[in-house]
């Protein structure tokens, strides 16, 4: 009996879309190979740290320094979170040590970030900013939009 995959993605505007049996079998397939492609590249836990290691110097050499040691005067500066692809736009709220930083619409303690100032970015970097900002505000707009509806949900009860 052939095994049946089914699923569900979520568009940019946040809609949920049903997968077919084709285009989960492909997602899955796809995340196999790359499973296997990162096995072949990367194949102990020391090979590992150290692509992590020289990631991080690279990092630093680009001008990124640990979040701990950004302005806390509520001015802006560019992150990046560890583990995200994205360069968002953020700034420190509340009492050092204790704050946050705001990003992407969240608020993250600063362990695991990198800051650079804003005038420092490279154009790729400012380019993936404001990548960011637009579906930052996209993301907003669309949640706002949800909020409102249960308010008018709400009326109409």
């Amino acid at each position: 009996m052939a095994e049946k995959f089914g699923g569900f993605a979520t568009t940019h505007d946040g809609k949920h879309v049903t997968l077919s049996q084709d285009e989960a079998r492909a997602l899955l397939d796809s995340a196999e190979k790359q499973k296997q492609q990162r096995a072949s590249d990367i194949p102990t836990s020391h090979n590992a740290l150290a692509i992590i290691s020289n990631a991080m110097i690279r990092l630093r050499e680009l001008g990124w320094r640990d979040a701990c040691y950004c302005p806390k005067d509520g001015s802006e500066f560019a992150v990046l979170e560890l583990g995200s692809t994205g360069i968002f736009r953020s700034f420190y709220m509340g009492e050092s040590p204790d704050g946050r930083l705001y990003l992407d619409d969240f608020f993250v303690h600063p362990d695991g970030c990198l800051f650079k100032p804003l005038d420092r970015l490279t154009d790729d970097e400012r380019t993936q900013l404001e990548q960011c900002d637009e579906q930052t505000r996209r993301n907003i707009e669309r949640d706002c939009e949800r909020f409102a509806s249960f308010k008018d949900q709400q009326d109409e009860g």
